[in-house]
């Protein structure tokens, strides 16, 4: 065959594919159309879910971020509570919620696969919540002013706050710098209960921890070497004892202790003692 011969034999097949072209179409054209139009669906779906998704882990972090600030506005306002109670009852309450809703979106919105790390801050977050609000000083008043009075009780506080960070140190144990801070934080409230014991397990699991910072243990052992002078009893002086007498009790007794003694003193004391020193001298 010829060279012009083959010319002609497939310009004469490309005449008869066109020719045969409006048949194919009519007999295939819809089921084309609508696979095309299925990829293009796909297609946009899939741009869409990354979208979405994108945008649902920035507003994720972003509630992240907002309950750590709640906090924090919570630990600055502090102050406020002696100055004017009213005004920070209002910003407590209003703290509180803020930060259980961010830590709430936190929870539903991160896969924890993909992102375990920001739902252990989120934990962390609200355990620090608790226990900022189970530490903060009595508001003047709060007893006679149920308005000024928490939500809950300082002992609930803890309980919640011992909860939060129990679920980082336990299903986030990974996460080395949340599980670690939540450990001292147990530690804490372990202190807070007295019970020292506990108090001292967790700070000895931060010491021999290979992965805890230098830092979280440095601060463990610290407080490890306190822990016998703190779960020591008070020793409260004899009643009988005389005022003049050198106190030899440890300097953990508290303040009120001293001025205490006078009132509980025997009637029966030389009138010569400084409190009733005749007035001509």
């Amino acid at each position: 065959m010829t060279s012009q011969e083959r010319h002609d034999l497939k310009n004469n097949a490309l005449a008869e594919t066109i020719s045969d072209l409006p048949g194919f179409w009519y007999k295939y054209g819809n089921k084309i159309l609508l696979v095309l139009a299925i990829a293009a669906l796909v297609f946009a779906g899939y741009r869409y879910k990354k979208n979405q998704d994108f945008v649902r882990d920035q507003e994720t972090q972003v509630s992240l971020t907002n309950a750590w600030a709640a906090v924090e506005q919570l630990r600055s306002q502090q102050l406020a509570a002696i100055v004017s109670p009213t005004t920070f009852v209002k910003v407590r309450d209003e703290m509180e919620q803020a930060v259980n809703r961010s830590v709430e979106d936190v929870i539903a919105n991160t896969d924890r696969q993909a992102d375990p790390a920001r739902l252990a801050n989120a934990w962390l977050a609200r355990g620090e919540l608790y226990w900022t609000l189970a530490t903060l000083p009595p508001l003047t008043g709060a007893a006679t002013q149920p308005a000024l009075a928490p939500r809950q009780s300082e002992a609930d506080y803890l309980k919640l706050a011992a909860t939060a960070f129990g679920t980082v140190v336990n299903d986030y144990a990974d996460q080395v710098q949340p599980a670690v801070t939540a450990r001292l934080s147990l530690a804490a409230i372990a202190e807070n209960q007295s019970d020292f014991d506990a108090a001292k397990k967790h700070y000895t699991t931060v010491i021999e921890s290979d992965k805890s910072p230098a830092l979280s243990k440095a601060i463990a052992e610290q407080r490890i070497t306190k822990l016998d002078a703190i779960s020591k009893p008070l020793l409260l002086l004899p009643a009988t004892q005389p005022a003049t007498q050198p106190s030899t009790e440890p300097s953990l007794q508290p303040s009120l202790q001293p001025s205490m003694q006078p009132s509980v003193q025997p009637s029966t004391q030389p009138s010569t003692q400084p409190s009733t020193q005749p007035t001509a001298s």
